[in-house]
């Protein structure tokens, strides 16, 4: 008897789980138009072109926003952190994130595309943030 009801429960919560895991996707948008993610194929090849000439284009500027994160997080976790060398820091690093979005816009990337494109990582930005998982990761 007990094994049929944990057979039961164990079918169910597949059985549940694969509901979720196939689930319905976006579906249609409002008013029956398309869909939030509904996108036109050739509109995503055109901007995939846009962004990696971009991103070709804005390489150098890339990796020196990169460097300066990895000064930056390596002054903050010092014993004692230089408070003024990390403020200079902050300000070098928003200036050349100012100066990418400025490219990005004159370059028309989309401000959607711009995450990646602009060299934010996967972990952070967004709607939502970078969360718990992007502090634990640092």
């Amino acid at each position: 008897m007990k094994k049929r009801i944990f057979a039961l429960v164990i079918s169910g919560v597949v059985a549940v789980a694969a509901a979720a895991w196939a689930g319905p996707g976006m579906g249609p948008g409002m008013m029956g138009g398309p869909g939030m993610m509904a996108r036109n194929s050739g509109d995503d090849q055109a901007e995939a072109r846009l962004i990696a000439k971009f991103r070709e284009e804005t390489k150098e500027l890339r990796r020196e926003m990169a460097v300066k994160r990895v000064q930056m997080r390596a002054l903050m976790r010092a014993e004692n952190p230089d408070e003024v060398k990390i403020g200079k820091l902050a300000a070098e690093l928003f200036d050349l994130q100012e100066k990418l979005r400025k490219k990005a816009e004159e370059a028309g990337i989309p401000v959607s595309a711009c995450g990646r494109a602009c060299g934010k990582d996967a972990r952070g930005g967004g709607m939502m943030g970078g969360g718990m998982r992007h502090r634990m990761m640092d």
